[in-house]
């Protein structure tokens, strides 16, 4: 019997066990480089996007820092305006108040020296205190604006009889200063739906101004007239006028009438486009300078709403 015996395979050098190790030691060393740079750029990535993450928090808290300061600094110019505004607001009405009261107070020492006072010095005081209570009226109406409390109630009144209620009123006033104060009403009834106390008021304002800035022996009308589905009232004067360029301001808040006129709160023609624009009228002037001013305001007539029927407006400043 015959044994075979397979011949043994060709040893390897050591030569060639040592590439082997070589190739396997470089292969998982790429390996793990290849996995390393893509761990690390996989960690560049987040990195990345947290930073641009807290990047855009940090800049939204930011904007919203700058914005929380923009409006605590516009609170308090608002707040310091507002303040500067009630100081100079007070400052003259407590000067024009303390000028009146000492007016009063003189007429009612020479009304106290006589045994029965005189019949003129009683008219100066009705005149003192009715101008003192137009100048607090102007003054609570102006806060009732501020505060949107202001309203006007309808109720239908003849035009014609507002009118002549304020001319009875002012013309005593007028006179004293040598001024004629007339009024050309139509013969007819002019029927309109009004809050007839704050008409009355604005033609007092209006009644006021004029013969404060017309000169004596000047003349002051005012007329009131059908127009279409509107009354329009009309106040004139011949005094010294306005300048264009002042018709539209002198309806602003503080805005004397007249150039170098600074007595008065200046709040008159602003609480009287309040009132017109209550009534869903307009009012403007038209002047030219040496050449005297006429004031128009318009107001619904009594057709535009149901009759019988009193309605609440709320004015809102503008």
């Amino acid at each position: 019997m015959k044994i075979k015996i397979s011949p043994e395979p060709p040893r390897r050098s050591a030569h060639s066990r040592t590439d082997d190790g070589f190739r396997r030691e470089r292969h998982l060393s790429d390996q793990i480089g290849r996995d390393a740079l893509a761990a690390a750029t996989e960690s560049a990535i987040r990195l990345r996007q947290a930073r641009q993450r807290s990047d855009s928090r940090l800049a939204g808290e930011r904007e919203e820092s700058s914005q929380a300061l923009l409006r605590e600094q516009s609170a308090r110019d608002l707040a310091a305006a507002a303040l500067a505004e009630r100081e100079k607001l007070l400052a003259v009405f407590g000067h024009d108040m303390k000028s009146l009261l000492s007016v009063l107070s003189m007429h009612a020492e020479l009304s106290a020296s006589h045994s029965r006072g005189s019949p003129e010095g009683l008219k100066n005081v009705r005149r003192i205190a009715g101008q003192m209570d137009r100048l607090i009226s102007n003054l609570l109406d102006f806060a009732r604006l501020r505060e949107g409390k202001f309203h006007v109630v309808f109720d239908k009144r003849n035009a014609s009889e507002i009118v002549k209620e304020a001319v009875n009123v002012f013309r005593p006033i007028a006179s004293a200063r040598a001024l004629s104060l007339e009024a050309k009403l139509p013969g007819k009834e002019l029927p309109v739906r009004v809050d007839s106390d704050r008409i009355f008021q604005v033609l007092s304002n209006l009644f006021s101004n004029a013969i404060k800035i017309t000169p004596r022996g000047g003349q002051i009308s005012v007329t009131a007239a059908r127009q279409e589905r509107q009354v329009q009232f009309a106040v004139r004067d011949t005094g010294r006028g306005i300048a264009e360029t002042d018709l539209e301001r002198i309806f602003n808040p503080y805005c004397q009438v007249g150039r170098g006129e600074s007595r008065g709160l200046g709040l008159g023609l602003f609480i009287s486009r309040s009132i017109i624009q209550a009534h869903g009228g307009r009012i403007w002037a038209e002047s030219r300078l040496g050449t005297g001013t006429t004031f128009y305001f318009t107001v619904p007539g009594a057709d535009r709403t149901r009759p019988g029927r009193t309605d609440r407006a709320e004015a809102s400043e503008s």
